[in-house]
């Protein structure tokens, strides 16, 4: 836990110092690291709670900055075709790349958006030779988005703070905690069930799972 936050502070101190920039190396710096989820979220709250720092550029940089990080998930993935070289795990990766063609774009942006582990996705686009610049497209408004969420999450907890009287510490703390109940939250929900269901059913066999099992269905 004491490492998480040094890790936390680290960040936040890099982005202090150099603004935007700042922001922009803290994210790619993050978003490098494969299968380990490094907390720079919860660097952005601090930073835009603490500081009067714009939170749409705050965000944009943010964004860039996480979509060229994970571009090395992607080579990481691509690298590993040489692995599997040709023949018939060849053919069926480019079978399955052709059906990925149109869905592996919104998949991307999907997994990009939200603060579930994205690199289960993203490496296997770079496996499937995916197009490099629609996955990094994909991958920056993704994470752009979330970043945005983020920093006016920020915003409009700093502001309700402040007409609490407390101060600016604290609620970054507080914006902090309810942040990563949210994440837990978001990481319980089985999303493998909810596309496969979409997938066959459409919207309506969601609706049908909540009215059989109630929210609960979104969980088993």
């Amino acid at each position: 836990m004491m490492l998480m936050f040094d890790i936390i502070s680290a960040m936040v101190d890099l982005a202090l110092k150099y603004s935007y920039l700042g922001v922009f190396i803290v994210s790619a710096l993050s978003n490098l690291v494969l299968f380990f989820p490094v907390p720079y979220l919860a660097a952005l709250l601090i930073i835009v709670t603490v500081t009067k720092m714009d939170p749409v550029l705050t965000a944009i940089a943010s964004g860039l900055g996480s979509g060229i990080g994970k571009l090395f998930a992607y080579f990481v993935g691509y690298s590993g075709r040489k692995v599997i070289g040709k023949g018939t795990r060849a053919e069926r990766l480019d079978a399955l790349a052709k059906m990925l063609s149109k869905g592996g774009l919104i998949a991307v942006l999907i997994v990009s958006a939200t603060p579930l582990p994205d690199d289960i996705v993203l490496v296997p686009m770079g496996l499937l030779r995916y197009s490099l610049w629609k996955f990094w497209a994909a991958t920056t408004i993704g994470k752009t988005f979330l970043a945005l969420l983020v920093c006016y999450f920020g915003v409009v907890t700093s502001a309700i703070s402040e007409e609490l009287g407390f101060n600016s510490w604290l609620t970054a703390g507080i914006s902090i905690a309810v942040t990563a109940v949210g994440t837990y939250i978001v990481l319980k929900v089985n999303w493998v069930k909810i596309a496969s269901t979409i997938a066959l059913k459409g919207l309506n066999g969601v609706i049908q799972g909540l009215k059989d099992e109630g929210v609960k269905w979104f969980f088993t």
